[in-house]
């Protein structure tokens, strides 16, 4: 380097050296704007212990001033600057923006009620309550065709019943049911059946001498066809092939809902047989969070779970057959009415028939079956509130 321009580099050095001892150094007004707080460089030792360089820019550039520290035999570059050079040290942390509060997690509050092991709200239970209300007051039995009826099954007669109609002959009985639970997801495209414009979905059974044809009628339900072989039905006869041949005959020309024709309205066709769900779980299970069913309810079934015990509560017409002592059978007062108290069931040890009224005609009598997994002391109790719920 020549002297020209070693005097150029030491008369820049002791420039810095002097605004170090002034305190004028500034990084791009970082200083003043308070942002970086230089630490300043010993000037006792700045011969020994700093040193500024200048380095050769390029045309057109500013000076570019670089400062360092010895440590032991080694230098520190502290940094590089253009026009201005800061002293060494680390900058303080950065002033924070205000931090934003994270929205609270909050975990949805599990629904109280279930359906076996599905959760459901106690708005979704009042829409199928009124869904099966509905099927109640249908006339099953003017959807059963009584002429096609006997030809496919033989000569019979029609039973009828809530939400319900059966026809009997020697060789075959068919059940035709409103309200029977098929959920969109269980129907299988292969085992569809096309009658007219409806398909139908055929169900077998692990009962090879049953059958059942299903028409979806909503969502959640369909009407069914439940076809079983009697005693005198061929041994080559396919259920099945029973079935379909007579929802092939009629579905096609059913009317849903069917004109009841001004028929009698039949008992407990107005009553709910899941009525009783709440009063019971309050009674036998306190803690529940809600009503479970066990199963999805028909409009005239309805099973409750209530800890260790089940409650099963059905509706039937009947002559009063079942509400008769007997063997096993015992004559008991439920709710004011008269009742048949059975014991012996594996399933249900406890099983409870009351007679819900006794009209002029005991064919349009009904039941109330109530039936309990536990002993019969909880199994009256059970039936006493079922009585009581359903008025």
């Amino acid at each position: 380097m020549g002297d020209h321009r070693r005097d150029e580099v030491l008369a820049a050095q002791l420039d810095v050296a002097e605004k170090i001892r002034g305190g004028k150094v500034e990084a791009a007004g970082a200083v003043a704007a308070g942002t970086l707080v230089p630490s300043v460089v010993p000037v006792l030792a700045i011969a020994s212990a700093a040193s500024a360089t200048v380095a050769r820019p390029g045309a057109g550039d500013a000076p570019v001033i670089r400062l360092g520290v010895r440590v032991g035999s080694r230098w520190v570059w502290c940094g590089v600057l253009a026009v201005a050079m800061i002293a060494c040290g680390s900058p303080p942390p950065q002033p924070q923006g205000p931090t934003a509060t994270p929205a609270p997690t909050t975990t949805p509050a599990p629904l109280p009620h279930r359906i076996g092991d599905d959760p459901v709200t106690g708005e979704q239970l009042a829409q199928l309550a009124a869904e099966l209300a509905g099927y109640r007051t249908w006339d099953v039995c003017a959807l059963l065709d009584t002429a096609a009826a006997e030809r496919v099954f033989g000569a019979g007669e029609l039973d009828p019943d809530v939400a319900e109609c059966r026809f009997s002959s020697d060789a075959w009985s068919a059940r035709l049911w409103a309200g029977s639970p098929f959920d969109r997801a269980d129907r299988d495209p292969t085992a569809a059946i096309t009658v007219a414009d409806r398909t139908l979905y055929r169900v077998r059974t692990a009962d090879e001498d049953e059958c059942k044809v299903r028409l979806p009628v909503s969502d959640r339900f369909a009407v069914e066809l439940h076809v079983r072989a009697g005693a005198a039905a061929s041994p080559d006869a396919s259920p099945c092939a029973v079935a379909e041949r007579y929802a092939t005959e009629v579905a096609g020309r059913w009317d849903l809902p069917p004109d009841d024709g001004g028929a009698r309205p039949l008992p407990l066709a107005d009553r709910d047989p899941c009525a009783p769900a709440d009063e019971l779980t309050r009674r036998f299970a306190p803690g529940a969070a809600g009503v479970h069913l066990r199963e999805m309810p028909s409009p005239s079934f309805c099973a409750v779970v209530l800890g260790e015990q089940a409650v099963t509560m059905s509706f039937s017409v009947d002559p009063f057959g079942e509400v008769a002592p007997g063997p096993e059978r015992t004559l008991v007062e439920v709710g004011g009415r008269t009742a048949v108290q059975r014991t012996g069931d594996a399933l249900y040890p406890c099983r409870i028939g009351v007679r819900w009224n006794a009209p002029p005609d005991p064919t349009l009598g009904a039941t109330v079956q109530v039936n309990s997994s536990a002993d019969c002391g909880a199994g009256r109790a059970a039936a006493e509130i079922v009585i009581e719920a359903l008025g």
